[in-house]
């Protein structure tokens, strides 16, 4: 989390945080990534965002209900490299039985991986689904009108001084937790080498 506040993208975590808020522009990139359509989404109470240590991506869990108002999670990870290598831009996994792969979980977790790359984006046929991938390697490329909805949540969350004053707390914390740690794994080294 050593971004600038002004920095962040939808692929932070903190940001997609943010926009997911938003229920009409969450329903919106959820039913393209997903191709269900969303009934409800329960954000507030439900949603979580972390950071993916080692990846270019981030874990999004939201609980959403389709139509027919079953409930179930997603797990969305939005990467800049096809970690599967498969020249996808999108993969959906879901929970299968593993002697039965037909078998389902009607409620379980759908995991989705956007892999954002110029490979991916060459390969891909959904004209609105292809401008989501140039938006995330490039921001400045409002293509279609989701990510022209993506780009106007990411504006408005920045103008926002409560949002910017609970990054900067949470970089603090952030730098305050790395500090302890460090001094926690030197403090045994420290007193060896006094002796």
């Amino acid at each position: 989390m050593n971004k600038k506040f002004a920095e962040l993208t939808v692929c932070d975590a903190f940001l997609l945080s943010k926009i997911m808020q938003n229920e009409r522009v969450a329903k919106r990139f959820l039913e393209k990534i997903t191709n269900v359509k969303v009934y409800k989404i329960d954000a507030d109470k439900n949603n979580t965002v972390e950071y993916r240590e080692g990846t270019n991506g981030i874990k999004l869990t939201v609980h959403i209900a389709n139509v027919l108002k079953s409930i179930w999670k997603v797990e969305l990870y939005i990467l800049k490299e096809d970690i599967f290598g498969q020249g996808k831009s999108i993969y959906h996994f879901t929970e299968q039985c593993r002697g039965i792969p037909t078998l389902e979980l009607q409620k379980g977790t759908h995991r989705i991986f956007i892999c954002a790359t110029q490979e991916t984006l060459e390969k891909t046929g959904d004209a609105e689904l292809q401008a989501l991938v140039v938006y995330i390697l490039n921001c400045e490329e409002k293509r279609s009108n989701l990510t022209k909805m993506l780009d106007d949540e990411v504006r408005r969350v920045k103008h926002n001084s409560i949002y910017v004053k609970e990054y900067q707390r949470m970089q603090q914390n952030d730098m305050e937790a790395s500090q302890r740690e460090f001094a926690r794994r030197h403090q045994g080294k420290t007193a060896y080498t006094k002796r």
